[in-house]
């Protein structure tokens, strides 16, 4: 059966004309950002000079390799991680039923953390500092084993919702579990001496920190 916009409610209409003033005031509203991180920049490149390069209209050579080389793979990348998160986020909002729901909710987000503190450790991808900072060393392998622990914690999460057919109160109290036992594996990992790379530094701060605690201790 096929209903005719004349038959919807009025407040139907309402709430429908209003999605769509927003969903077009974003678009308006992205386009407008979009150029204007095209013309950011100590280039001094202007905003028209900018929408001359997008319609093909060269201006000079400069400001063709800045802009279709540099800035516009940057801006495009930007754009298109930002919409990813947002259907990530509309995804785990539907299916646990909750619009407050977020990657910490499931316990991906503490899933990340250690994966990356694993990857630092076991496969030597980061390099502790003096002033107790940690520099990585190999973004791409970090980043992978990142998203290997958060995609096992996914799978964990769907294998138990089906075999016990749960509920999305169910899913997202799994989460919060698996994301506390993540969260205290990171913390585990980073008081391990070999976390730091035995920095003298490190040791030395932590023997002062160490003898002053028991001093307090003490006087209490």
């Amino acid at each position: 059966m096929h209903l005719n916009v004349k038959e919807m409610p009025a407040y139907y209409r309402k709430y429908t004309q209003v999605k769509l003033m927003i969903i077009a005031g974003g678009i308006l509203l992205l386009a407008t950002v979009f150029i204007i991180a095209l013309s950011a920049g100590a280039s001094g490149i202007s905003f028209g000079d900018v929408v001359k390069t997008l319609l093909f209209k060269s201006v000079s050579k400069r400001l063709n390799l800045i802009i279709w080389n540099i800035r516009l793979p940057q801006a495009l990348t930007a754009i298109s991680c930002g919409i990813a998160l947002s259907v990530a986020g509309l995804v785990m909002q539907s299916i646990l039923g909750n619009p407050l729901a977020s990657p910490f909710t499931l316990g991906v987000s503490n899933a990340a953390a250690f994966g990356a503190a694993f990857s630092v450790i076991v496969f030597n991808t980061g390099v502790m500092q003096s002033k107790g900072e940690i520099q990585i060393a190999n973004h791409y392998g970090t980043s992978t084993v990142a998203f290997a622990f958060c995609m096992l914690t996914s799978v964990v999460i769907l294998l138990v919702s089906r075999i016990r057919r749960s509920s999305p109160e169910v899913m997202a109290l799994t989460g919060i579990a698996i994301g506390s036992l993540f969260s205290a594996g990171t913390m585990f990992l980073s008081l391990q001496p070999w976390f730091f790379g035995h920095s003298e530094t490190y040791q030395g701060r932590a023997g002062r920190n160490l003898r002053s605690s028991h001093r307090l201790l003490q006087w209490d």
